[in-house]
């Protein structure tokens, strides 16, 4: 049975390595990308079966060019992808998506807020993985 590949965008390594280590251990191949030209050019040479990313990144784009890619007014070859964004932003901007709904606003499929427990990444990442093998 080949293994379930996530795609990991965000610039926190530190963020990374632990999910990395997370998702591993549960059986997952991971892939990861410091910037969303990282991200874009993992997706032209893979296709993962999930997407974990961070809007927030220092790479000067705030992880908006790769989300548009993925969900922007033109469809994309990779939007049936399912996404969870992790973000720090989800409780210290403006942009507060628990008060309104990410939904509104964002075509993702979940919300975590960091720091983010490794159970319930787990879990997140197994509820939205694609059920077709």
């Amino acid at each position: 049975m080949k293994k379930r590949t996530i795609l990991i965008v965000d610039n926190d390594q530190s963020f990374v390595e632990a999910a990395r280590n997370v998702l591993e251990v549960e059986g997952f191949q991971v892939l990861t990308a410091a910037s969303s030209q990282q991200g874009l050019e993992h997706l032209q040479e893979n296709s993962p079966d999930l997407i974990i990313m961070d809007l927030g990144t220092d790479d000067g784009d705030d992880g908006l060019q790769f989300y548009w890619a993925l969900r922007g007014e033109k469809p994309s070859d990779f939007s049936h992808i399912p996404l969870i964004v992790v973000t720090l932003a989800y409780s210290t901007t403006l942009h507060n998506f628990a008060q309104y709904g990410y939904g509104e606003f964002l075509s993702i499929d979940d919300l975590l807020s960091k720091p983010i427990d490794g159970k319930a990444l787990t879990a997140k990442v197994k509820e939205h993985l694609p059920t077709a093998s």
